[in-house]
């Protein structure tokens, strides 16, 4: 792989209290949408990308009562990349 490639082996997500119709529509896009957030980022200077991370745990996201996928989508993957750029990517 060469610098500018992202591979994602696995992804898991637990959802509770998230309806199957949000859980679907979540689902369909997440993967999708991590790779845009994860592109943008940009190394942290005087560190160089480690090239692989083998498990992040982004940690437990409480969202509001009636949240729509993509506002859960976006809570998720906004964390999620968080964890990555902490981690060196």
């Amino acid at each position: 792989m060469s610098r500018r490639d992202i591979r994602i082996d696995r992804m898991t997500v637990r959802l509770r209290g998230v309806s199957p119709d949000v859980a679907r529509d979540l689902g369909g896009a997440i993967g999708r949408d991590l790779i845009r957030e994860l592109s943008r980022q940009t190394p942290v200077a005087g560190r160089r990308p480690s090239g692989r991370v083998d498990a992040i745990d982004s940690g437990r996201a409480t969202v509001a009562a009636g949240s729509t996928a993509a506002d859960l989508r976006g809570t998720i993957v906004n964390r999620i990349a968080r964890a990555v750029q902490r981690a060196g990517r």
